[in-house]
Parts: C-alpha cells; sequence; structure tokens
C-alpha cells in the first residue's frame, strides 16, 4: 500500500517491479497501473535487452518476427533461443531445416 513519500509499492520484498526505496520503478518494469488495494501493478517492458521475473523470451525488440514473441511469452517456431538467465537478452538464431523460413533464410525444406 502506498504510504508517505513511496510512490511504488508492489507488496514484494524481493524488488519485483519497485526499487527497494519504493521511491519509483526498476528501469526494467511499467509500474505506472494501480491495484484498487493500494499496490503498484508492475509488468516487465518487453523488448529492452534484459529478461527479468515473467519473461519466458526477450531478445531486444518487439517484433514476433525477431526470435521471441512480442510479449515476451516464449519462442516463435524456426527460431532457437538461447533463454539466457536473468538479467540478459536471449540470443536468437534460425533454424534451417525445420520448415519454417525465418530471419535471412530464403527456403527451408525441412529435411
Amino acid at each position: 500500500m502506498l504510504v508517505g513519500s513511496e510512490t511504488c509499492d508492489d507488496h514484494s520484498n524481493n524488488n519485483i517491479g519497485c526499487n527497494s526505496n519504493c521511491d519509483g520503478p526498476l528501469v526494467t518494469f511499467d509500474c505506472s497501473t494501480s491495484h484498487p488495494n493500494g499496490t503498484t501493478i508492475c509488468t516487465p517492458i518487453c523488448g529492452d535487452e534484459y529478461k527479468v521475473e515473467g519473461e519466458v523470451c526477450e531478445d531486444g525488440n518487439i517484433f514476433d518476427s525477431k526470435g521471441c514473441e512480442n510479449d515476451c511469452s516464449g519462442q516463435i517456431d524456426g527460431w532457437y533461443c538461447s533463454l539466457t538467465p536473468p538479467e540478459t537478452k536471449d540470443l536468437c538464431v534460425t533454424l534451417c531445416g525445420d520448415g519454417y523460413v525465418r530471419g535471412d533464410e530464403t527456403c527451408d525444406d525441412h529435411s
């Protein structure tokens, strides 16, 4: 619950959205929505090249054509993403021979 000078309170002790001083969001989260109970609702910023809790795949963009879904919920068929540990972006490459023409591929015969 927002109290005193707090501008962000996500009701967690592990900084999932708001910084530890409750005076703003972490740079990788959007905390512009409030819950009726007085807490702050924080969501990860997809496409910022910084994978945080709530993101399955983060490739640094918000387009469905580069490896990860545009909402960071997972990989797109035809891509392999490294699924790195938190705080780094995933590196995504196309998979030749999987039947999907992706990235710089001009054909893919699923062989």
